[in-house]
């Protein structure tokens, strides 16, 4: 074939299917920043990013996060991953201020598409929410919430004695389940999940311990000293933790053996339901874990950003579903998701 037919053809192939072939072929690197790396929840986020991204075509995971929960090293952390070049960030969310002061400018100026998982960014708290958050993936909190309220009124019908255990102050997310516990707590399911519900105090039954909500600041050692402290201040204290810091501690198996033995009918609901925590259970050293769905959140993470980069069609509300694991379940409990249906909303 000569030369001139060589080009006659190359004048016939549509530009859009030369770009195409070209995007292809470039590897597309996704930064999945957690509050930490080292939390078996977080763990399990990065099983779904990396599984997502193997079933693509030229895409990468990359999950890189601070060692400790703090805001400032994840923008660092995301800071020296733009200077590598990344084509989009999921980001779990630790202080929305902070988020909204730093990073977003941050991502508007190098035009990185941004997503949220686990954790979402205030709407309120920016001005650039709309245009540069483009989807948020992960659990509804609120909901998660009023399932734990739920189950609470279902263990003491009576009400009593509480204390939630959250983690850091002002944390969007942990928040939203404290709003829905006492939602739930107070009768009042109106799907209002900004509402900032007060501490309650002798309402249907029900008053939260003065020293209460208590904040472990993401540490599980503080966390687990918290729980065994709350719990042995009162035999009939209903404890409610909106996270699973204190049975990520390696001492919690020793701690709660104590407490059982000398308080063989505690009320003690957690959030989550990673591997260990299910040993746990199975091992009858905790009682209800209300679990969310981190392996789909990595995985639903990747999926999304690659539809941006694709200006494919995406969702951008994914609420993952919940799981209600109990000691007669726990060999079922993961198979078995809970709607948002199913929680009276």
């Amino acid at each position: 074939m000569t030369k001139i037919s060589h080009w006659f053809i190359y004048l016939f192939i549509p530009l859009n299917f030369i770009i195409t072939c070209q995007a292809t072929s470039q590897t597309l690197r996704f930064a999945v920043i957690p509050k930490d790396v080292n939390n078996p929840f977080f763990l399990e986020v990065e099983k779904g990013c990396q599984k997502a991204a193997n079933a693509l075509p030229n895409v990468e995971c990359l999950f890189k996060g601070p060692a400790t929960a703090n805001a400032i090293s994840q923008h660092l952390i995301l800071e020296n991953l733009i200077t590598q070049g990344i084509d989009g960030v999921a980001f779990s969310v630790i202080l929305d201020s902070y988020v909204a002061r730093r990073t977003l400018p941050l991502l508007i100026k190098n035009n990185i598409p941004f997503i949220t998982f686990d954790s979402d960014i205030d709407k309120e708290t920016s001005r650039d929410f709309d245009g540069v958050r483009k989807a948020y993936i992960g659990t509804n909190n609120f909901e998660l919430g009023l399932k734990m309220g739920d189950i609470l009124k279902q263990a003491k019908p009576k009400g009593g004695l509480l204390c939630i255990q959250t983690g850091r102050k002002n944390a969007v997310n942990l928040d939203r389940r404290i709003h829905g516990i006492r939602s739930s707590l107070t009768n009042r399911k109106d799907k209002h999940n900004h509402r900032k519900y007060t501490k309650l105090k002798d309402i249907n039954g029900w008053s939260e311990h003065n020293k209460c909500p208590i904040y472990s600041w993401s540490d599980t050692e503080r966390a687990l000293k918290q729980l065994s402290e709350m719990l042995d201040s009162d035999d009939d204290i209903a404890m409610v933790a909106v996270g699973g810091w204190a049975q990520y501690d390696k001492n919690y198996r020793r701690v709660m053996k104590e407490l059982l033995n000398k308080y063989p009918n505690l009320t003690f609901i957690v959030a989550d339901t990673t591997p260990g925590q299910l040993a746990l259970l199975q091992e009858g050293l905790s009682k209800i874990n209300i679990g969310q769905k981190p392996h789909e959140m990595g995985k639903q993470a990747i999926n999304t950003l690659y539809k941006i980069i694709n200006k494919q069609a995406y969702e951008k509300i994914i609420y993952t579903e919940l799981t209600v694991c109990t000691q007669q379940n726990v060999n079922t409990c993961l198979n078995t998701n809970i709607s948002p249906g199913d929680l009276g909303m």
